[in-house]
């Protein structure tokens, strides 16, 4: 299933805004090989890269972390972290951090490249679960604008598949119903050139997973005020908010521990409660 095999390392600064490139400029921050030529069925400790067919008939690129973790016994989480437009799974691990957290956390991060079908995010999954040892009642997903828009169809159409997930300066225009109960985090800026949508999104969600009355408290995110609103909703279902007044079209400091630590807390619900 698997047609090509690279390796990188990734080690990006902060964090895009609107118009401006994913990657960072500084040569320190450049793709390096750690693990060249390691077959992409044995898991290794690093940065690799490998192809998959995709349902369109394209080769989907995604670039794959694997930390100390994986040379331990024992199943893994996995984050699937999905890129905005313009951008690429490798200014998506640049500019979230999420590589350094997941060795100190002990999770597997995949950046997949231009995926635009569930179906293949679901091929992806499957074969990270057969031959990465993932576990398969922690698997989440998590997107930056475009990319996040995404996270919405997922958390939509496989919640059965993906355990928990987190939508950074990102909206659904087209909210699909979800097929179960699922728990959603949304990262939003009061500066966002998307800001003006972002009620109608939160409204439409809460909706259809018939949320109950949030509840609200002041927070701080990277420094920043912040305003948190958390809602418990149908089959144990849960939606969280956190509103930066202060924030524009970015992927802010904090959100790579703000977004763990709500995965770390959701792992996938053997029963639901229609």
């Amino acid at each position: 299933m698997l047609l090509a095999l690279g390796a990188c390392d990734a080690d990006g600064e902060e964090r895009s805004e609107p118009g401006s490139p994913t990657t960072s400029d500084d040569p320190s921050a450049a793709l390096v090989p750690t693990v060249p030529d390691a077959p992409p069925d044995d898991p290794f400790v690093g940065n690799g890269s490998f192809t998959i067919p995709l349902g369109d008939g394209r080769d989907g690129l995604v670039l794959l972390h694997a930390p100390p973790a994986i040379e331990e016994r024992g199943r893994l989480p996995l984050v699937l972290a999905f890129h905005g437009f313009p951008g690429d799974a490798a200014g998506m691990a640049e500019m979230t951090r999420l590589d350094r957290l997941a060795d100190s956390e002990g999770f597997l991060v995949a950046y997949p490249d231009s995926f635009v079908d569930p179906a293949d995010v679901v091929a992806l999954v499957d074969h990270l679960v057969d031959h990465w040892r993932v576990d398969p009642r922690r698997v989440h997903a998590t997107g930056f604008s475009r990319g996040a828009a995404f996270v919405y169809t997922l958390a939509a159409e496989v919640p059965d598949r993906i355990a928990s997930f987190a939508a950074v300066s990102g909206v659904k225009e087209d909210l699909l119903e979800a097929r179960r109960p699922t728990a959603l985090l949304t990262v939003q800026g009061g500066r966002d050139r998307l800001s003006r949508f972002f009620d109608v999104t939160n409204r439409s969600w809460a909706g259809d997973q018939r949320c109950a009355r949030p509840t609200t408290e002041r927070a701080r995110l990277g420094g920043r005020e912040a305003r948190r609103t958390t809602a418990a909703c149908r089959g144990g279902g849960e939606h969280v908010v956190w509103s930066v007044p202060s924030m524009s079209h970015v992927w802010p400091r904090g959100a790579d521990a703000l977004v763990w630590e709500f995965f770390a807390a959701h792992p996938l619900a053997r029963r639901f409660t229609p």
